[in-house]
């Protein structure tokens, strides 16, 4: 007897939001959610590093800290509602606001020049899954998002 196994492939489609920025990691959270922005776990001890924001309004800086320093600096936009994590140089950024959305940049200046790029979406809420039947294959599905210019596609493949 044979046994028959579904498998599910998640099939996600970005578009680039900044031109000329490469992205490191694509984050996509509801507005007044949580999300964290991850850094690097090996700096070195007497790095300086730096996230900053870049979006509609221009750039800012988040936070900015030297590794031996006691106290992170934080910008005014974020401060009751971040918290940076100097062991692994990530930020997590609470009760997120559509201001919050755009692409955040760690630089970390220590033996070498380090950069991680996130771009950061924000929903409205958390997406409704309404799916559509699309004539690309039989058995996927398909979910849009079009205030994120955002695809998935669920496609079921079935293995004996």
């Amino acid at each position: 007897m044979k046994r028959q196994t579904t498998v599910w492939l998640l099939c996600i489609s970005f578009p680039f939001l900044t031109v000329g920025q490469a992205k490191d990691l694509e984050l996509c959270e509801a507005l007044s959610s949580s999300v964290l922005l991850p850094g690097f776990s090996d700096v070195d001890v007497g790095a300086s590093l730096s996230w900053q924001f870049t979006g509609n309004k221009g750039t800012r800086a988040v936070v900015d800290y030297t590794m031996s320093s006691a106290e992170p600096t934080v910008d005014p936009h974020y401060r009751g509602r971040s918290q940076f994590f100097p062991s692994n140089t990530s930020v997590l950024l609470q009760d997120l606001k559509r201001s919050d959305q755009g692409l955040y940049t760690l630089t970390v200046q220590g033996a070498a020049v380090r950069t991680k790029n996130v771009s950061l979406s924000i929903l409205r809420q958390y997406p409704n899954y309404d799916p559509v039947i699309p004539s690309i294959a039989p058995g996927s599905l398909l979910f849009q998002y079009p205030e994120l210019h955002r695809t998935v596609t669920l496609v079921s493949r079935s293995r004996t």
